[in-house]
């Protein structure tokens, strides 16, 4: 049963702390388990710095600020993929594909378009944090020696003088975030689409998501 409107969760979802939205993108991190609750929110801040950093090296490098034009000066490829997503087995609304190509599923936007109004992310604006999101991980494979993202990791295990250590696939995407945000300009969080975008044909599932969302910002706010 739905029990909050649209324009109710994005009205609450704009005052959600940067920690709580990486304490969200967390949940999901196979390694978590590895990385203490303290060193996980230095992280999200450290992500977020990158994304801003290398979204203003990048409009110094392109001289744009929009998504599309940038990731077409970077020569990638647009592609745009008309599914179903009630038949789609997970939540998805892009994707990088190595090595040059983003792809964008239409559904998601045209159905939130739909049930756009003027207190809501622009349709366009959406579209172009999607876009941006997805560049941002071929910037960063470009850039894997010297970019956080990719820097930054964690020891899986270690005998005597030999540790294997990994990334962290949660700071790529709070990263990817952070430039998305920094570079169309969005003045809330990118990771609001996760409820906007999804409530467009799963509105209950999206009601699930935001109120998991409230649950750790009111943890957060309450530290």
């Amino acid at each position: 049963m739905i029990t909050h409107t649209l324009k109710e969760m994005i009205t609450c979802l704009r005052d959600v702390s940067d920690i709580a939205w990486g304490r969200y993108a967390f949940k999901n991190e196979m390694l978590k388990d590895k990385i203490p609750v303290e060193r996980r929110d230095e992280m999200t801040r450290d992500a977020m710095i990158c994304g801003e950093q290398w979204a203003q090296r990048m409009i110094m490098q392109t001289n744009t600020t929009d998504a599309q034009t940038m990731l077409e000066s970077l020569g990638l490829e647009l592609a745009e993929k008309d599914m179903d997503m009630l038949k789609m087995p997970r939540q998805l609304f892009a994707q990088y594909i190595p090595d040059k190509r983003v792809e964008i599923m239409t559904q998601p936007i045209s159905l939130y378009s739909e049930m756009y109004e003027p207190e809501f992310p622009e349709p366009a604006q959406v579209r172009s944090l999607l876009i941006a999101h997805e560049m941002f991980h071929y910037i960063e494979e470009l850039n894997k020696d010297e970019i956080y993202s990719r820097t930054e990791k964690v020891c899986l295990w270690k005998i005597f003088n030999f540790k294997w250590e990994s990334t962290v696939r949660t700071v790529g995407e709070i990263a990817a975030m952070s430039f998305a945000k920094k570079l169309t300009g969005a003045d809330y969080s990118p990771y609001m689409l996760d409820i906007i975008l999804l409530y467009s044909y799963k509105a209950d599932l999206a009601v699930r998501v935001f109120q998991r969302i409230m649950e750790i910002s009111k943890e957060v706010d309450s530290e």
